[in-house]
């Protein structure tokens, strides 16, 4: 802003010097005497007009040289704001990276891949607790199913056993019945 206003000013100076310079010329053309295609100046004239002219020059070159100063001062502050504005965008693109990330094991994950690990873990252990609440459900009826047979084997053994060992004790008496009668026979005989 400051530097549009010293520019606005030096070229309004430079204008207003000009047409000063240009009315000077202008009087002393038109105030100067004629000889035949020549214009004879009066030196004092001259002098005065020249005068005019360094000091314009001089005005003008002060004002440039006060003008590159402020464009200089300008320039140095308008760098000083880019590094601070550099810096700035640095520190939000830090603070957006730290807002948007979190660190797991040293390592920065986006919060959203995060929540997307976390939920298929979750509903991957959930199915896999599913399957083996399944499982366990399906073995443990195999398994009562498995005893219950063998608890109808057990009984159904233990009845052929108690009829194995009727009969055999049945053969038994039987067998002692018959020795009996042969030993009676041949105590006959």
């Amino acid at each position: 802003m400051r530097f549009l206003v010293a520019l606005t000013l030096l070229t309004f100076s430079q204008i207003t010097f000009a047409q000063n310079l240009q009315d000077q010329f202008t009087d002393l053309r038109d105030n100067s005497e004629t000889f035949k295609e020549y214009k004879v100046i009066k030196t004092y004239e001259l002098n005065k007009f020249w005068k005019g002219v360094t000091d314009t020059l001089k005005t003008n070159s002060t004002t440039i040289t006060e003008l590159q100063k402020k464009i200089v001062t300008h320039d140095a502050e308008i760098k000083k704001l880019n590094d601070i504005i550099a810096e700035s965008k640095a520190n939000m693109l830090d603070l957006e990276f730290g807002v948007e990330h979190i660190t797991i094991f040293g390592l920065p994950i986006s919060k959203t891949a995060y929540q997307v690990v976390n939920f298929a873990i979750i509903v991957t252990l959930l199915v896999l607790i599913a399957f083996l609440v399944f499982k366990y459900n399906e073995r443990r009826s195999t398994a009562k199913e498995k005893i219950n047979a063998f608890n109808n084997l057990e009984e159904k053994f233990a009845d052929y056993q108690k009829t194995a060992l009727e009969k055999q004790m049945k053969l038994r008496r039987e067998l002692q019945t018959e020795r009996n009668k042969l030993e009676q026979i041949r105590g006959i005989n």
